[in-house]
């Protein structure tokens, strides 16, 4: 069932970065849908609140970052990017969540350094972040796996 989650995930993932990409938003229903997808998957998974409550807790710790970050900055990181990695952490585990949540911050600040240095965007300009966490998140797969 771990694999029907990650898959379902990435296909999250996957719908969120394209219309961030093609927005610089996300819609707010997709974190409400990640939110029931993944306790409809614990549902059928059977996996009783005992075990699950404080690994789940632990998942979110990244996502409630991103978020007070948002809060901190005047969304200079919107609320979206935490409800996003949330998700991510409700549907995988603390390290899947770090660990995708790093290198989609890594492969962000790459890219971002090399647009700059080509003039593509300017040090004040908003990138989406979605498409790096996606990014972060098949990296994470492929190393975890």
């Amino acid at each position: 069932m771990t694999e029907i989650r990650y898959a379902l995930l990435l296909g999250i993932l996957t719908y969120a970065a394209w219309k961030d990409l093609k927005t610089k938003s996300i819609p707010y229903f997709l974190p409400v849908v990640g939110a029931m997808v993944a306790l409809l998957c614990y549902m059928i998974e059977g996996i009783s609140m005992k075990e699950t409550l404080p690994a789940v807790g632990q998942a979110l710790i990244p996502g409630c970052f991103l978020l007070m970050t948002a809060f901190f900055t005047e969304q200079k990181v919107g609320y979206g990017d935490g409800l996003m990695v949330l998700v991510l952490g409700a549907l995988t585990d603390l390290i899947h969540s770090v660990l995708s949540l790093m290198f989609g911050l890594c492969v962000s600040c790459l890219l971002s350094m090399f647009f700059i240095a080509c003039k593509r965007v300017g040090m004040k300009d908003q990138i989406p972040f979605l498409p790096f966490l996606l990014a972060g998140y098949i990296l994470t797969l492929v190393v975890l796996s």
